[in-house]
């Protein structure tokens, strides 16, 4: 029988050897899937890898779970909302494979620690967010069915909610003493996105690589992108959805500024994620930025100089770029406050698009996008109505919504309203909003935190927790996979829950 099934340790050479290779092979594998779908490579060859992948990041997660759990959590930061870098059978994406895996290696081994020590502790949310995990899947997707909804709209509507099982692993990790490597690997993450967002723009704004080449593979291929390109008043666009990491960033590395206001190397993240962030030219991704350093130092300042010095730094990153793209004929200011100034547009006629979405694209005024946002809530709130206590149930379609036959909208909030009435919106909020409820308690010293975690440090929940249910409130990440991660993670700050003592630092990434 394996190590981890009879309750013992590993051998320390297996672990040497074993965990580097998989990592490799892990990650040589999903490198590979993702060029072989660009390149339409042979079908078997596909095969045959996804099915390597499966068998080697299952192993890895078994053997070290803080290195496949590294893995999980780049791909949610990195490879934009769906994760459709290789397609299994059945319409099964790479994402789901590497995140159901975690989470099944998660219940493993506190079962494992349940059976050495004879207590399965789950912490402080672990009971809450599993009961999320089971309850509206449980609840409404058959509500969906019985409604008539189409059995494969149901489950993919629905079965976002099944990765709140994603605290499994978090927890098992922070039993094996991990907590602290959960919060840097958080900002790791974030920053692995930043990076890659801002290797695009370098190399798609003085046009090296085509416009057109990069929309094909980032929105036609990997359906990581939504928009790429210029708008029709010229202003340059990068909008992903994977942007919602660079907010999260943003207020990791606001903190820690105000803990290290010299540090160079923090400053450099934190211009970088700003550039990035101004590239989206997304409203939702520069309110959620802003909201999220502005809690960080409103929340988790220990004075008001350090405060005022990253609000001081904020300003010399703007100026700074001001400066740099005036003689390029590019007016940093006119770009932001443009966009900023169509956030209440809704002057021009939308056609309906039934069959395409309109996506925003060459929505230079935002009115557009406007339009469209408002007529959506028009339409669900109406449906809302008709059954406000338990909805519609998962996969449900609003057949009188104009620009798409869709069953998942942007409104997040009033999306799940529609489907699962108040109950089930108040079952999902329960979770975020408990989260920030404990991290003001924390910050006023009525709530004990990890060690390691400062009673200010709790701002870095209410920031990241607030700045995805406002960016999400207007966009559907808030209940999608890599819009609940961050949310998910963030128990590492608040739950006080000890590890294991027999537990040693584990030797992956």
């Amino acid at each position: 029988m394996t190590a981890w099934a009879t309750g013992s340790t590993p051998p320390a050479s297996a672990m040497r050897y074993a965990v580097p290779l998989l990592v490799a092979a892990c990650a040589v594998t999903i490198v590979a899937l993702t060029m072989l779908l660009l390149l339409e490579g042979p079908g078997l060859i596909t095969l045959f890898l996804q099915v390597v992948l499966i068998g080697a990041f299952l192993a890895l997660a078994l053997l070290d779970l803080r290195a496949a759990m590294a893995i999980a959590m780049i791909e949610l930061a990195v490879a934009g909302a769906s994760g459709q870098w290789t397609r299994l059978p059945g319409g099964i994406s790479g994402r789901v494979v590497l995140d159901m895996t975690v989470a099944f290696a998660g219940a493993v081994w506190l079962l494992r620690d349940w059976r050495r020590h004879g207590r399965l502790e789950l912490g402080r949310y672990g009971a809450h967010a599993l009961g999320i995990a089971i309850l509206p899947p449980l609840v409404w997707m058959p509500l969906g069915l019985l409604n008539g909804n189409h059995p494969a709209d149901v489950v993919a509507d629905g079965n976002g909610h099944l990765f709140f099982a994603f605290a499994l692993p978090c927890i098992a990790l922070i039993r094996q003493g991990q907590a602290a490597w959960l919060r840097r690997w958080l900002l790791v993450a974030a920053i692995a996105n930043a990076l890659v967002t801002f290797a695009l723009i370098a190399i798609s704004v003085p046009g090296i690589v085509p416009l057109s080449t990069l929309a094909q593979i980032l929105h036609g291929d990997l359906l990581a992108g939504n928009v790429i390109g210029y708008q029709s008043n010229g202003a340059y666009r990068l909008f992903m959805a994977s942007g919602l990491y660079l907010q999260i960033g943003l207020a990791l590395v606001a903190w820690r500024l105000l803990q290290r206001p010299t540090s160079a190397l923090n400053w450099v993240m934190y211009a970088v994620l700003w550039i990035d962030v101004g590239a989206t030219y997304t409203r939702g991704f520069w309110i959620g930025a802003l909201a999220s350093v502005t809690i960080v130092l409103i929340v988790g300042a220990t004075s008001l100089r350090r405060a005022a010095t990253v609000v001081a730094g904020s300003v010399a990153i703007f100026v700074l770029a001001t400066a740099i793209g005036a003689p390029f004929g590019f007016s940093v200011p006119n770009y932001v406050f443009e966009r900023l100034g169509s956030i209440t547009a809704t002057d021009l006629p939308v056609q309906s698009t039934e069959g395409g979405s309109t996506g925003g694209r060459g929505d230079a005024s935002g009115a557009v996008s406007n339009q469209i946002r408002v007529v959506q809530a028009q339409v669900l709130i109406g449906h809302i109505a008709e059954r406000p206590v338990v909805g519609h149930g998962f996969g449900t379609i609003a057949q009188d919504y104009p620009y798409d036959k869709i069953y998942s909208y942007e409104l997040a909030f009033l999306d799940l309203l529609y489907k699962t009435g108040v109950i089930g919106l108040l079952v999902f909020i329960s979770f975020p909003v408990r989260l920030i409820v404990d991290a003001l308690r924390a910050r006023v010293g009525r709530l004990t935190l990890p060690d390691g975690v400062s009673r200010h440090e709790a701002a870095v929940v209410v920031s990241i927790v607030a700045s995805i249910g406002l960016t999400g409130a207007t966009n559907p990440y808030f209940l999608a996979a890599f819009g609940l991660m961050p949310i998910i993670v963030m128990i590492a700050w608040l739950d006080p829950l000890r590890a294991l003592p027999d537990k040693k630092p584990t030797t992956g990434l």
